[in-house]
């Protein structure tokens, strides 16, 4: 199914549903392994001061892809994963599913000099092998 005017990687995003248990209770379980409050966890994820009280709250009904990038950062694991078992993404998700995330995933890893030097090439690749 297609939206107008709505990107592939916004499609993670605008679809309703709820968080699943075992994603809070992975959550608690990272929590719990690293020491860290729900606020200092948000914190040092660069995300909103309340972002994860209100994901195992209910009041945030979804982990958007940037959310899966920063709790992947802070704990260590594949935003893949964490939309897995956040019930973004089915339990063998397309390769293009995987390609993106970890696309993203791997450049948010690189210092800016080198997010530079991949943006210049893929747009060079867009540009030439259309």
């Amino acid at each position: 199914m297609t939206y107008p005017n709505v990107s592939e990687s916004d499609i993670i995003y605008i679809m309703p549903y709820t968080i699943p248990d075992a994603f809070r209770t992975w959550l608690n379980r990272m929590l719990d392994e690293h020491h860290m409050s729900q606020a200092e966890a948000s914190r040092r994820a660069g995300l909103n001061q309340n972002a994860i009280s209100n994901l195992m709250t209910g009041r945030i009904k979804g982990v958007t892809l940037n959310t899966a990038i920063a709790l992947s950062q802070l704990f260590g694991t594949s935003p893949v994963e964490i939309l897995k078992m956040a019930g973004r993404l089915e339990s063998s998700p397309s390769d293009d599913e995987l390609g993106w995330a970890e696309l993203i995933w791997l450049a948010r890893k690189l210092n800016p000099e080198a997010r530079e030097e991949l943006l210049r090439y893929l747009r060079w690749r867009a540009a030439t092998h259309q």
